[in-house]
């Protein structure tokens, strides 16, 4: 008889668990009118400063939100000493469509370091962005005012269309070999874009041609707007950790012009060759 009810007590241990877990998980989302929930899970970034020139240690955390029923998990990297009173501008990023944001947190982090409050979400859709978005947008620790998306392949067309449709809730757009939405906005694109723009484009790109940035970049300069561009000579459409890192270099410049109002050191050179 005692072994009987041992049995049937060590069957109800796993059950009881899985309820915990239930509950535990539920709990963990936001609901739509909430702030996102943190779960502390990601050790801050303890790499080598030195070797991976990292500037400023940074936070690494899970994000958790639900909008209309529809879950949504993430990584926000953010300066450890980013609080209500010291804010940082926010900078959405759009890594290749489906692939996990984890993939992406060493490139995040490097960005972070620079002063900036950096979260990826697993996207499939416009709306998915949309909502990214917003919950970027009603952190404590962001600028709300200053607010930037970086696109990366088909990201890029979603980026686009989130500085589009939004408004002045995007500060600016960095686009990474990526494709314009044209079908989505019509051939006027680069007339209704309500930011600055910069394109990076490898020079070899066979899937994405570097003259489909081109292309859009000069019809942004004809409608007399603000727009940079930087291609590499020897990238192709996916960039690896060196071309990533060398195209950072120049989109961080991008950002800090338009997020913290940095001037571009190339800017003032370009100035100096005039006079």
């Amino acid at each position: 008889m005692k072994k009987s009810s041992y049995k049937i007590n060590m069957l109800l241990i796993p059950i009881i668990l899985l309820f915990f877990i239930c509950i535990n998980s539920n709990s963990a989302f936001a609901d739509d009118d909430t702030k996102p929930h943190f779960p502390p899970i990601l050790e801050n970034d303890s790499r080598d400063k030195e070797k991976d020139q990292i500037k400023s240690p940074v936070k690494r955390s899970v994000i958790l939100f639900k909008h209309k029923g529809k879950c949504y998990s993430g990584i926000l990297v953010n300066p450890t000493d980013a609080t209500k009173e010291k804010k940082y501008p926010g900078v959405l990023l759009l890594q290749i469509k489906d692939e996990t944001p984890e993939n992406w947190m060493d490139r995040m982090s490097d960005l972070s370091s620079e002063g900036y409050v950096v979260m990826a979400i697993k996207y499939r859709t416009y709306e998915d962005v949309k909502h990214a978005l917003r919950n970027l947008r009603n952190l404590d620790i962001v600028d709300k005012s200053n607010i930037g998306v970086i696109g990366v392949h088909k990201g890029a067309t979603e980026a686009i269309l989130l500085a589009i449709r939004n408004g002045k809730g995007v500060k600016c757009v960095v686009s990474v070999s990526g494709k314009p939405p044209y079908e989505v906005v019509g051939e006027d694109l680069a007339k209704k874009l309500p930011c600055p723009i910069m394109f990076v484009h490898g020079l070899i790109d066979t899937q994405v041609p570097s003259s489909v940035s081109q292309y859009l970049y000069y019809n942004c300069l004809d409608e007399g707007k603000k727009a940079k561009i930087f291609i590499l000579q020897n990238a192709r459409h996916y960039f690896n950790d060196a071309e990533w890192s060398q195209s950072q270099i120049e989109f961080l410049k991008f950002l800090n012009l338009y997020l913290k109002g940095i001037p571009d050191p190339d800017e003032k050179e370009e100035e100096k060759k005039d006079k």
